[in-house]
């Protein structure tokens, strides 16, 4: 995502009330939860693509939400895009 977008959503996500909402920790299972202790992702800040091009800027937007992670298929990490 782009820097400013980022920030942007931070100031959004401080005007909201808390909720109270009781979730349990979730426990990930091997091998995930030694990849998400041993291989932190660096920063791969974007730039927002020009909003004209809705393919892009609509990939950007997927991406940045992470919309793909629940929302598309996927056999052995690799997504199963339907087209």
């Amino acid at each position: 995502m782009d820097k400013n977008d980022i920030y942007a959503l931070i100031v959004y996500m401080r005007t909201l009330q808390p909720l109270e909402n009781n979730i349990p920790a979730s426990k990930p299972e091997f091998p995930m939860n030694l990849i998400m202790r041993t291989i932190p992702q660096p920063n791969n800040l974007q730039s927002v693509p020009d909003k004209s091009n809705p393919v892009e800027y609509g990939k950007y937007l997927t991406n940045a939400a992470g919309c793909n992670d629940c929302h598309t298929p996927q056999v052995k990490g690799e997504f199963q895009m339907n087209r």
